[in-house]
Parts: C-alpha cells; structure tokens; sequence
C-alpha cells in the first residue's frame, strides 16, 4: 500500500557527514522521478563519536536514526540500516559543504551537501494536547525471536476495566504515532477514541522507534505476528476488558489485522482503514498506474512499466523461492537490476504473492471495512468490493463497508488524494473518518 511511497523513501535515505567541523544540520537533493527531494542530516557530536538522524520533509519520515556515523579526518561515512543505504563524503576546506557519493542496492548518485537550519516542524491542529483524561503508559512487550516492542498503553480512568483496540500500522518504518509528514495520525485517532473510553495500545515496529529487532528483513507475516503479540499482551492488561479487545489496521495494517483474527478468535471486532480486498499484484498495479497518471507520465510509458511490472509480478507468484526469483529475473532482465533488487527483498516478495481472503473467509468477529474516494493507493472501488464480494461469500454475519467522498489514503480531506498533498494538508484526520469509526465501535460495547 505503501509499497511505492517505499521505493520513493529508498532513494531519499542517506547524504551525511561528520567531522569536528560537521556538527549541525545539512541539506542535500535528491531527484527521484524527475522530482527534486530534499534530504536533511542533523549531526551532533556524542560521548563516544558521532550519531546522528535524517529528515526527509518531501517524502515519508523524519527523525531517522542513522546506524552508522563514522568520521577519518574530513572523510565521512554514514549508513541507514533499514534502507540499505550509505553515503560516503568528503568537507570542503571552508567547512561550507560536502561532496559525497549516495549508494543503495549497487547503484549511486553524486550528492552535495550544504548547511542549513534544522528542519521547523509543521503544525499540525489536531495534535493531541493536555491535559489528558486517560493515563499514558509507556509498556515493552516481549515479541516473537526475543524481540522487544515498545509502545504506548492509553487507559480512561473513568472506565475499569475499559473495551480496547490495537492500533497495526501500515507498511514502511513506523513509529506508534504512524508519524508521516509530520502528521501523527495513531496519536490522534487513540486520543479520540480515549477521551471516549476505550483503552488503546500502540506500538513501535520491529527495529523502530524504540522496538528492537530487524525491521529490514522482516515480512508482512512477522509483522503479523508482532501484531499477535501485542494483542495478547493487550488482553492481559488488569483494566482492560478482555471480552471486548478489537484491531485496526491502516493499509498494510489491514492485511495484518484479518491475520491475527483469524489465528486468535476471542479478537471481538477488526476495523479495516483502507485494507486490501484484492491478490496484492493486482493492488500494486492498480496503485502503480493511479500514482502514475498523478504525475502525468505519458500513457504509451505508464503501460510499458505497468506490463514490465506484471511480468515480475508473474515471476515472483510463480517462484518458488525469494532467490529463484532474484535469479530468473535478473536472467530475463539484467538492465534493471536496481529496480529487481527493490522487488526481491523479504517483504516485497512475501507481499505481492499475498491474497487477503482466505484470512478475511476466516475472521470471524464484526469487520467495518472503510476507504477514501481519492485513495490513490488503495483503490476504494476495487477493494471495498472485494472485501464485500469474499465476506458475502463466506456467509458472514456482521460487516459493514463504507467508501467515504473526498478523503485520501491517510483519510484526510483531499482535493487530488496525491501523494504530494498529504504533507501540505494541515488536517490529520477528518472529523467524518473519526466520527465513522467511534460511532461504529461504540455500538459493538
């Protein structure tokens, strides 16, 4: 769902330095599609070396902690683990900027770098403020191969014990808060729904925030299970009340959320943000041509890439391993090795051979199932109808699917729904989302 904001975000990860003349912030660009990207490292000296983070205000995170920040005289090197990126660069004499070389997956651009402010964050309304009338726990839950999940438990005070629900991100780095163009849109939704009387927990993913683990190789179904432990642990809560625990999955999230339904059957509801109704090739050649079309790639172009994509697509579904995938494809298409490195990595490749219905056929419990008309990367029309056209064919009792007009795939009120706008709006939520989805679960109490 992400999928493609992903890709946009491999490119824009890694331009730093470091050198006792590099404390500070610098700026590079990037051009990404014929888009000019910029890119943001904020760099400070620590007890031991160096350390520092990336912003990246064009695209899809801030904040990022970089791996790796070594400096030898005025050379530099720094790395972004869960991107698979490095930059290698040297300070000019003045100490005004840098020149370096961004790698990623075999392939590498000249960078430069040049002082800048540190990045101003956006306002954003509906960011929760105090006082608060719930309690904020920060809890660390013991994960699956010994990981450890951090997150955040808010509990009403009026409300012993209290329903509660899960929030399951969607695809990419995310923090608790699913914090994406300055927006922190699982903060304000477990805001909403706290001050209103339920318990919510989020939680940072593997290898994010302050969760340990390896986000980088890790599958939608290890995130899945992550999610299964989250809930369980969620059950167990004193005030919590464990006949009525529900999820809701955003994107990615919504293929995860019918996952673990349909391992633990005490899940009382499961609410669907713009989840997948469809095989994920078809989703992601769907979103793949809507995101084009956005940009105004030519037609006779756009369908080129769209049948070189199918034609991975096909050989990936019809592999029997990650790396039989990886060799047939670079045989059939040595030029684009770049781009085969972006499709054959753990997670894509367990991602686009995924199908949604058979965890959907068996999710028992009551399902709302929402999207935005000016979802551009899940498409509403295609996805509400396949999640209807499988529930109603498993004969399930209790749905309900509502495609709302004018919201975007982060459910904010959109006037194109591109990914470009999400950034630019100032509301992070729209109200008729919040008020869709509180009235729901309300009634389910």
């Amino acid at each position: 769902m992400k999928k493609t904001l992903a890709i946009l975000f491999l490119w824009l990860c890694l331009n730093a330095v470091a050198d006792p003349g590099w404390s500070g912030t610098w700026l590079g660009h990037l051009t990404v599609n014929g888009q000019s990207i910029r890119i943001l490292f904020n760099l400070v000296p620590a007890s031991e070396g160096w350390k520092g983070t990336m912003d990246s205000p064009d695209q899809l995170a801030g904040s990022l902690p970089l791996s790796q920040v070594e400096v030898h005289g005025r050379d530099a090197r720094l790395a972004l683990a869960i991107s698979d990126l490095h930059y290698v660069g040297t300070l000019a004499e003045d100490g005004s900027h840098a020149s370096g070389t961004l790698t990623q997956n075999g392939k590498s651009v000249h960078v430069d770098l040049v002082r800048s402010d540190p990045l101003t964050a956006p306002t954003r309304p509906q960011d929760p403020r105090g006082p608060f009338p719930y309690e904020e726990r920060p809890v660390v839950i013991p994960g699956p191969g010994g990981n450890q999940l951090a997150g955040t438990l808010t509990v009403p005070r009026d409300h012993r014990p209290a329903p509660a629900v899960l929030l399951i991100a969607g695809s990419g780095p995310h923090d608790r808060d699913e914090t994406i163009f300055g927006h922190h849109p699982f903060w304000v939704l477990a805001d909403r729904l706290s001050r209103d009387g339920w318990a919510v927990l989020r939680v940072d993913k593997r290898g994010c925030g302050h969760s340990t683990g390896d986000y980088q190789s890790a599958t939608t179904h290890d995130f899945a299970a992550d999610a299964l432990a989250e809930y369980r642990f969620l059950l167990s809560q004193p005030d919590v009340d464990s006949h009525h625990v529900g999820l809701i999955g955003h994107s990615e999230g919504g293929m995860i959320a019918p996952l673990v339904a349909s391992h633990d059957q005490t899940v009382s509801f499961v609410v669907l943000m713009a989840g997948p109704g469809v095989p994920l090739d078809q989703l992601m050649l769907k979103q793949q041509d809507a995101l084009m079309r956005a940009e105004n790639v030519p037609a006779a172009l756009r369908q080129d890439r769209l049948a070189r994509y199918r034609r991975w697509y096909d050989v990936i579904k019809a592999s029997k391993s990650r790396e039989a995938a990886h060799r047939a494809l670079l045989k059939a298409y040595p030029i684009d090795q770049a781009e085969i490195e972006q499709v054959v990595t753990p997670w894509f490749y367990d991602f686009v051979r995924y199908d949604p219905a058979p965890a959907l056929r068996d999710t028992q419990c009551p399902i709302l199932a929402l999207d935005g008309t000016l979802d551009l990367q899940v498409d509403a029309d295609m996805n509400l109808k396949g999640i209807a056209d499988t529930l109603t064919a498993a004969h399930h009792k209790n749905f309900k699917i509502e495609k709302l007009p004018g919201l975007n795939h982060l459910f904010q009120t959109a006037t194109t729904g591109d990914v470009s706008e999400y950034g630019k709006l100032q509301e992070t939520l729209s109200p008729v989302f919040l008020s869709k989805i509180e009235t729901w679960m309300d009634s389910l109490r």
